[in-house]
């Protein structure tokens, strides 16, 4: 229950409203893989929600957004990035679109969460039984199809949960960001695995709600294959949810480096997540998001590894 408080699991009673109407669930939705957003209502509002896996279980709007849909909103959840904290607000509501409806969870944190669109939601959040993302193009030649079970137990949002020899690890299929991030316990255990090592300078990556977060490259002496996808090197956050496990060590070549670290929050604990970004995904012409149980199916060129 501690992992789930961290990531934006409701911390209060939700507000009460009237009996909503069953949900009337489609059957399939299609989105373009690099323009995946969906037009539904949610209360008095008309929205363009951008279609993400690696959002969490609750619909999240940008600020105009919330207040438009007229929706009775009283304290919620916290949103946590690493050691930063944003209080937030939600809701209870109905989203449909296309004919089709389903009961949702409607969060904001006053601050956006989203550019070019009114919000985020996750595939599982949508009132169809399977959503398709598919790249125009088409497949091309020698695309491998892989299925491939979701978690998500935890309100992490979906996620691929895996086994390693040094701890579970999770990955989220992360299309909004150009490259891949691992939090510094994902870093640590990959680190272990695959003798790694930070090199470079420090930099920032995106995190949620455009708040940047520390970050460095971390290079793998032998990659490492996590649900079919496989690492050799990868942006590391440096301060984010690390828990008790040792940050890797530097490349000898940056050993005059200084690394400057803030205190780690008190309460912060080991999150082993990698957010798998474009750098990879780019290689896929279809990601699939089917229900019950829930699982995504990726057909993509091989191998699943960034360029360069």
């Amino acid at each position: 229950m501690r992992l789930a408080t961290l990531c934006l699991l409701l911390i209060g009673a939700a507000t009460t409203a009237p009996a909503a109407p069953r949900d009337r669930i489609g059957d399939e939705l299609v989105l373009d893989i690099d323009k995946p957003y969906v037009t539904a209502k949610i209360g008095q509002a008309t929205l363009l929600l951008r279609v993400d896996f690696a959002s969490k279980d609750v619909v999240e709007l940008n600020t105009p957004a919330a207040i438009r849909t007229g929706l009775p909103f009283e304290n919620g959840f916290e949103a946590v990035i690493g050691p930063i904290s944003l209080p937030g607000i939600m809701a209870r509501g109905v989203i449909e679109t296309g004919g089709y409806s389903a009961k949702v969870q409607v969060s904001n944190h006053k601050r956006d969460c989203c550019i070019g669109a009114d919000g985020m939601i996750a595939p599982d959040m949508l009132p169809y039984r399977t959503v398709r993302l598919v790249r125009a193009a088409g497949p091309a030649p020698g695309e491998v199809v892989s299925e491939q079970r979701l978690d998500n137990a935890d309100g992490t949002g979906l996620n691929l949960l895996l086994s390693t020899p040094k701890g579970p690890m999770r990955l989220q299929l992360a299309l909004w960001q150009s490259r891949s991030i691992a939090t510094a316990a994902a870093g640590a255990r990959l680190a272990q695995m695959g003798e790694g090592r930070l090199t470079g300078a420090v930099f920032n990556t995106p995190g949620p709600f455009g708040i940047d977060r520390p970050s460095r490259l971390l290079k793998l002496g032998q990659p490492v294959k996590l649900g079919g996808f496989r690492f050799d090197q990868l942006a590391m956050r440096l301060g984010d949810f690390r828990g008790n496990l040792n940050q890797p060590a530097v490349s000898e070549s940056d050993s005059d480096d200084i690394l400057v670290e803030g205190r780690r929050k008190a309460d912060q604990f080991a999150w082993p997540v990698i957010y798998v970004g474009r750098d990879r995904l780019a290689k896929c012409s279809e990601i699939s998001f089917r229900r019950k149980p829930d699982r995504v199916t990726l057909s993509c060129l091989p191998p699943l590894a960034a360029a360069g």
